[in-house]
């Protein structure tokens, strides 16, 4: 590719905005072959059917929507197009049209990659893990950056009355989310939502891992995020590992005995988690009004036929330890 054609394209690219409109603006065919992935990209990329139709699609019709990519450190690293450029290679393609960016910052070319996937891809489509990766990496870039503070501080305050839900009243908890400002505008979630999802973007990998395939609920996941010690996290990690379920009123107990004790062992998790042994179940047997009228007069107390069957029982079963052939 012409350098200097290369050059004057990434410069008009940086004066056009990143909207909504980004893939209707002018592009330039780039090799697929340099084109790198987002570093620690947490977006899973199609398989089977959904990549076999994309494949399908470029073979036809070709790559319509332009691959953005980010110009740094003689990189050109993929902010928008993964599953694009997977697909046209497998087809066959040697470039696919693109358009270069190079005045970004780690943060925001981070933000960049959230929002195209949220933009392109359903949120129902995603894993538990990526919403809450996404999310939090949205949230530390915005916070870097000093972008719509009022968000970030909305977010801390939500999570601050997480923390004592419990002691709130629901009336205080709905005023909150009512504000016009309230964060959920700005991914379209519930902003509890959204501050439970960073939470759980901090949980142990195979936490995230259990989550996704549904061995650990939604709600557990953000109780036990509150767990904030590595090693106490790992410990519960292998305590559904070997087969125990947590659930979230389990989670709910453990996060409550670690924040009073700052400990969960492996012996601890078992003695929050274990039931109680139940009792065996005491025999009972009422005694029926007839055949009570067959031995009292009907004045006596509870207690004075109780003491007075009490003597017959113990008269009963004295003489059939001296005689056992006068029993039943």
């Amino acid at each position: 590719m012409d350098e200097s054609k290369l050059q004057r394209f990434i410069e008009l690219s940086n004066e056009e905005e990143i909207d909504e409109s980004i893939n209707q603006k002018s592009s330039i065919d780039f090799p697929l072959a340099q084109m790198e992935d987002f570093p620690d990209h947490k977006f899973a990329t199609y398989e089977g059917q959904r990549l076999d139709d994309m494949v399908e699609s470029i073979k036809t019709v070709g790559v319509i929507e332009p691959i953005l990519l980010w110009q740094h450190d003689d990189k050109y690293t993929i902010l928008s197009g993964h599953n694009r450029k997977k697909a046209a290679v497998i087809a066959g393609l040697i470039t696919a049209p693109v358009r270069i960016f190079t005045d970004l910052t780690l943060e925001r070319a981070t933000l960049i990659v959230g929002e195209t996937n949220f933009r392109q891809r359903s949120f129902t489509d995603m894993k538990h893990s990526e919403r809450a990766i996404c999310l939090a990496e949205h949230y530390k870039a915005m916070k870097a950056q000093g972008i719509r503070n009022d968000i970030t501080n909305r977010l801390e305050n939500l999570d601050k009355s997480d923390n004592g839900a419990e002691n709130q009243t629901c009336g205080k908890i709905e005023h909150g989310l009512k504000s016009r400002d309230k964060i959920g505008e700005e991914y379209n979630l519930n902003p509890r939502t959204v501050n439970r999802y960073i939470r759980i973007a901090e949980i142990d990998s195979r936490l995230l891992e259990y989550l996704d395939n549904n061995r650990l609920a939604f709600m557990a996941a953000y109780e036990l995020s509150f767990v904030t010690d590595a090693r106490c996290q790992q410990n519960i990690a292998d305590y559904i590992y070997s087969g125990k379920k947590i659930g979230i009123e389990d989670s709910k107990k453990l996060r409550e005995y670690y924040e009073k004790k700052k400990s969960l062992t492996e012996e601890e998790i078992e003695q929050v988690l274990s039931k109680p042994k139940r009792m065996p179940k005491k025999n009972t047997f009422l005694l029926k009004n007839e055949f009570l009228q067959k031995f009292f007069k009907g004045n006596e107390s509870a207690k004075e036929m109780e003491t007075i069957i009490s003597l017959a029982l113990d008269k009963y079963f004295q003489n059939i330890a001296e005689n056992p052939k006068n029993g039943l």
